[in-house]
């Protein structure tokens, strides 16, 4: 979904209007798909709030978003997640990670040094636009879940 900025008269703060589907369709999500319409404006609100870093695409450029810095104006959508607690991120749970389900047009996501379980990435497979995922230094991970992930692309033989 890209977003403009707006501000109701009368108001002082301004919010995001959707305008645009990313992915030609509702949040990058197969029609009739049973996975979820991905929102976002709330993904990033959930990423700011534990500290991660976005990469969103404005006006076909990559902007870095750190944690402490504001949203832009206009028009955006997602390109990229980093979560690493190194950098403070954190703490993510299966239930926080939830946010970034059916995020279409997310093509890069790295999850660096958490304790999360297979079954806390389960969102994963409802990312049917990603092209780099990077679960890095995870002790709990064991990558039973991507192997049977309904969005995982298997190239031709």
């Amino acid at each position: 979904m890209i977003y403009r900025e707006t501000t109701a008269a009368g108001s002082a703060a301004p919010t995001l209007v959707p305008i645009k589907e990313v992915a030609g369709n509702s949040g990058g999500a197969p029609a009739n798909s049973t996975i979820p319409k991905g929102n976002h404006k709330a993904a990033a609100d959930w990423v700011r709030s534990v500290k991660g870093e976005l990469e969103l695409e404005v006006r076909d450029k990559i902007q870095v978003i750190k944690p402490q810095d504001e949203l832009p104006k206009g028009q955006w959508s997602i390109y990229g997640i980093t979560l690493d607690s190194r950098n403070g991120a954190g703490p993510l749970d299966s239930t926080g990670l939830t946010n970034l389900a059916g995020l279409g047009g997310l093509k890069k996501l790295v999850i660096e040094t958490f304790e999360l379980a297979d079954e806390d990435l389960a969102f994963i497979g409802t990312l049917t636009d990603l092209e780099s995922l990077i679960i890095g230094h995870n002790a709990k991970f064991q990558g039973t879940l991507l192997s049977s992930s309904p969005a995982r692309k298997t190239p031709p033989r």
